[in-house]
């Protein structure tokens, strides 16, 4: 495992070809998502994880996904639970950032990330997106879950599986990216933007 280490031209190969879902249960080619363009791919954890809903929240608030694209950048979400909790996860945090679903976990695998834990890490390291306590963060996992929200029939993913932010594209190139430590270790997002150019 290495937090830092830019995917190989082998590496970026495999993951392309790979599968991704989307809110209809209809595959799409990883690499489809960019290959044409300089690309921002942040990994989520599991969509009940609260700390990664504040880290989406932060990308809404500080990445204006309309200026990234006149400046030539795309944004794209991966999570890795049912498709059917797509739509859900983006009308909670009021996102309009394309979001796709890698629930086999192989482009995650693919692209070295491949840490496993529920380790928060310590709290003068947690991420400056982290927006609540764990108690706040349990209560709003389950706020999420009632009627109208996120349903808990659906997987929302495997719950020890780390993710990670990546500025892939165009073509088969990779110039930035960080693989998640603990479960609260996103990169700010500026700092994604920043090396994206």
């Amino acid at each position: 495992f290495d937090e830092h280490a830019l995917p190989t031209a082998e590496q970026l190969r495999k993951a392309a070809s790979l599968p991704v879902l989307s809110h209809d249960g209809k595959c799409h080619r990883f690499g489809d998502l960019w290959e044409g363009s300089r690309t921002i791919v942040i990994f989520i954890r599991h969509f009940r994880c609260p700390a990664c809903q504040d880290y989406v929240r932060s990308i809404v608030t500080d990445a204006d996904v309309d200026i990234l694209d006149k400046a030539g950048i795309k944004i794209v979400l991966i999570g890795m639970g049912s498709p059917s909790l797509i739509r859900p996860y983006a009308k909670l945090l009021r996102s309009r950032i394309p979001l796709y679903t890698d629930p086999t976990l192989a482009i995650h695998r693919a692209l070295g990330m491949t840490l496993r834990t529920t380790d928060a890490g310590p709290e003068h390291a947690r991420g400056d997106y982290i927006a609540h306590g764990v108690v706040g963060g349990i209560a709003r996992m389950l706020s999420s879950a009632l009627p109208g929200k996120m349903s808990f029939r659906h997987k929302s993913g495997d719950v020890t599986q780390l993710g990670g932010e990546f500025v892939l594209g165009p073509g088969l190139r990779s110039t930035f990216a960080h693989r998640m430590t603990n479960t609260r270790s996103h990169c700010s997002i500026l700092r994604v933007v920043s090396a994206a150019g």
